[in-house]
């Protein structure tokens, strides 16, 4: 009797097993994600060295199960592996897994440390989007399962290129600050307030020339516009500082701001940008993300505009652009400064 229930509890353990990542095989939202990434073609247009298929991702869906997930790696090899708890998110969408960070979940690093995977990004399939409107989707090109895509590209971004390679300007991520704190002591002033609309303006302004009536002349005024009203901005800020963390010193509303919009403006440029040149998104989606961003945390549209416009500017260059910025890895050497260059 003993043996026999034995081996029933074996037995009913291997079918939890099987059935629970046969749930997660035939979730059609995550297939069309890892068709989308099998499918991804190198993207050196856009950011030199990111290609999607060198690098580790980790997949769920907890509509559909907690029970298991899938490991893409080394060029798309799939693992699917059951898990005895749910994998941790904290922010329910997405995790960072590093050698100082490695997973919590016992299976998950197990797997790792059999593959020697030090670096991956992991993502949660979730229902946020069933309480967004679908005519809202279809403005921000998310409907069809975009968004999980763009969200990443994004967050992938962040992990595979700015925090663990050479591709990434080392020092926008040399300072720790409060970015909260940057978005209410640097916008307490009306007068500031009233600046940075119009700065918002322009920026838009140019996005428009440049997408809806590709004149690249009118968006290079445009964006003189912006840099003046910004000095005037920033002569008004010049006593207010945030603190820097790391190195017990301060920075001005500038420099924090400069520094966001490389480290987020960038990531929604690559994100966006990849599902556009693939026909995913279109120039009507983009600018409805970018009034979006007007309401908080600017810096993730006016960083993407200064990219758009340097790579509607220089084409073919503009790789040649973003490795001269690598190689300087200066400050000065900011994108700023390869826009002035290029108005």
């Amino acid at each position: 009797m003993k043996r026999l229930l034995l081996l029933i509890a074996i037995f009913s353990t291997n079918v939890y097993a099987i059935g629970e990542c046969e749930k997660l095989k035939n979730s059609k939202r995550l297939l069309k994600l890892i068709n989308q990434l099998e499918n991804y073609e190198d993207q050196t247009g856009i950011w030199p060295g990111q290609n999607l298929s060198t690098f580790t991702y980790v997949l769920t869906d907890f509509d559909v199960t907690s029970g298991c997930a899938v490991v893409l790696y080394d060029n798309f090899k799939k693992e699917y592996i059951k898990t005895t708890s749910p994998i941790k998110y904290e922010n329910g969408f997405f995790n960072f897994y590093s050698k100082n960070n490695p997973p919590k979940n016992a299976e998950l690093k197990s797997f790792f440390n059999q593959k020697n995977i030090e670096v991956a990004y992991a993502q949660n399939f979730t229902n946020i989007l069933g309480q967004i409107p679908n005519y809202l989707l279809r403005i921000f090109g998310f409907l069809d399962g975009n968004f999980y895509l763009n969200l990443l590209l994004h967050e992938g971004f962040h992990l595979s290129t700015q925090l663990t390679s050479s591709n990434w300007i080392s020092w926008t991520y040399d300072v720790s600050f409060d970015r909260f704190e940057l978005a209410k002591k640097c916008y307490e002033d009306k007068r500031v307030v009233e600046l940075f609309e119009k700065e918002f303006e322009a920026i838009l302004s140019a996005y428009q020339l440049l997408e809806f009536h590709k004149d690249s002349g009118l968006a290079a005024k445009a964006l003189k516009d912006y840099y003046s009203l910004s000095a005037k901005r920033y002569s008004i800020l010049k006593n207010v500082t945030l603190d820097d963390t790391v190195n017990n010193k301060k920075l001005s509303c500038k420099q924090a701001e400069v520094i966001m919009e490389h480290r987020e403006g960038v990531a929604e440029f690559y994100g966006n940008m990849v599902l556009y040149n693939q026909g995913l998104m279109n120039e009507y989606n983009l600018y409805a993300i970018l009034m979006e961003k007007r309401k908080g945390d600017s810096f993730y549209g006016i960083g993407m505009v200064k990219q758009l416009y340097l790579y509607r500017k220089l084409g073919t260059r503009y790789i040649n652009m973003v490795m001269d910025m690598l190689n300087n890895d200066d400050s000065q050497f900011d994108q700023d400064y390869y826009v002035r260059q290029n108005l």
